[in-house]
C-alpha cells in the first residue's frame, strides 16, 4: 500500500471487532458514521480539503497536486485521451470546493467529453472478499495518498482503532450507507482497508 499504487490483496480481511460502550441506554455495538457535515470525523469525508500530489491514474510521469479526494477522483472520470477530455480534467482539478468537483464529474452531456470506457468495470483488484471495479482502484490510491502524506489525518485514522467505518448518505448506497446498513458502503471499506495496512507497516517497522 505504501508504494503508492493500489494493492492487489486476495486474503480475506479479518473482521473488525467492534467496541462495547458501557453507558447506560446505548447499543452495545459502535460504529463510526461519517460524512463532510459530521465535524467529529470529517476528516474521512472525500469532501475533507487537505493537499496531496498524485500522477493520473496508471500514469507516473507527473505527479500534481490535488486539493481533495474528491478533485482527483472525478477528474480522473476524464483522464482518457480523447475528445476535450483532459481539457475538463483540469477544469474539475482546478475547481474550488470538492462539492463543485463532484458536480461537474457528475455532467453527462458536456461536448466532446466523456468518462472512461473502464469506469465502471471490474478490475483484479481484490480486497478481502470484495471485487474492485476500476473506480474503486482509483478511489483508493486517491485515500492513500491522502493519509499517507498527512501525518495528523494519518494518526486520526489509526486512532479510530478497529471500529467500523461507516460513510453516513441517504442518497449514495455504493459509497456509503444508511443507519440501516442498506448500503455497500464501499469507501468505509477501502478507509479500513487502508487503516489496517497502515498498522500492519508499522508493525513491522518496529520490528526491524
Amino acid at each position: 500500500l505504501y508504494s503508492g499504487a493500489p494493492v492487489v490483496n486476495k486474503e480475506v480481511i479479518v473482521p473488525y471487532k467492534k467496541k462495547t460502550i458501557k453507558k447506560k441506554n446505548q447499543p452495545e455495538d459502535y460504529i463510526i458514521f461519517f460524512n463532510s457535515r459530521i465535524k467529529k470525523h470529517n476528516f474521512l469525508s472525500n469532501f475533507f480539503k487537505r493537499d496531496f500530489t498524485l500522477s493520473y491514474y496508471k500514469k507516473t510521469s507527473e505527479e500534481h497536486s490535488w486539493k481533495s479526494v474528491e478533485h482527483y477522483f472525478q477528474a480522473m472520470k476524464f483522464s482518457e485521451d480523447k475528445g476535450d477530455n483532459l481539457k475538463y480534467l483540469l477544469k474539475v482539478k482546478n475547481s474550488n470546493p470538492p462539492s463543485e468537483a463532484k458536480k461537474l464529474g457528475g455532467k453527462r452531456r458536456v461536448k466532446n467529453v466523456s468518462i472512461r470506457d473502464d469506469w465502471n468495470k471490474l478490475s483484479d483488484g481484490k480486497i478481502g472478499e470484495i471485487d474492485l471495479k476500476v473506480k474503486d482502484l482509483i478511489m483508493l490510491e486517491a485515500l492513500n495518498a491522502k493519509f499517507k502524506q498527512n501525518t495528523d489525518l494519518r494518526n486520526k485514522l489509526i486512532e479510530t482503532g478497529n471500529i467500523k467505518l461507516v460513510e453516513l448518505s441517504k442518497n449514495d448506497m455504493y459509497w456509503g450507507s444508511n443507519k440501516e446498513n442498506k448500503g455497500k458502503n464501499m469507501l468505509g471499506e477501502l478507509l479500513m482497508y487502508i487503516r489496517k495496512n497502515i498498522i500492519l507497516f508499522d508493525v513491522k517497522s518496529k520490528k526491524k
